[in-house]
């Protein structure tokens, strides 16, 4: 389990963050294999900015990565991308 340390004024902040960022998935899932592009751009600017308040730095360099595949239209890339998201969403655990 990746730990994502927050202060106590943020914990249940961040817990909502992290449960908006997972829902979100599959709606860029599909933005990514429909090529909305100015979609994905939009979404991931927005998580690159939020995400280290709330300890979850990997996830804002993950969205970052995602931004370039969006801005060079790489749907494979993006979907690799994506994958490694899901994957590090479904192992951090928010912590004080």
């Amino acid at each position: 389990m990746i730990k994502a340390h927050v202060p106590p004024e943020l914990f249940e902040l961040a817990k909502a963050y992290l449960s908006k960022r997972i829902a979100e998935l599959p709606g860029l899932n599909d933005a990514v294999t429909q090529g909305r592009y100015e979609e994905i751009l939009a979404s991931t600017h927005k998580v690159k900015g939020t995400a280290a308040p709330y300890g979850l730095e990997r996830l804002g360099e993950l969205a970052h990565q995602l931004e370039l595949a969006a801005k060079s239209q790489d749907s494979g890339l993006g979907h690799s991308i994506l994958k490694q998201i899901d994957e590090y969403l479904k192992n951090v655990e928010i912590t004080l």
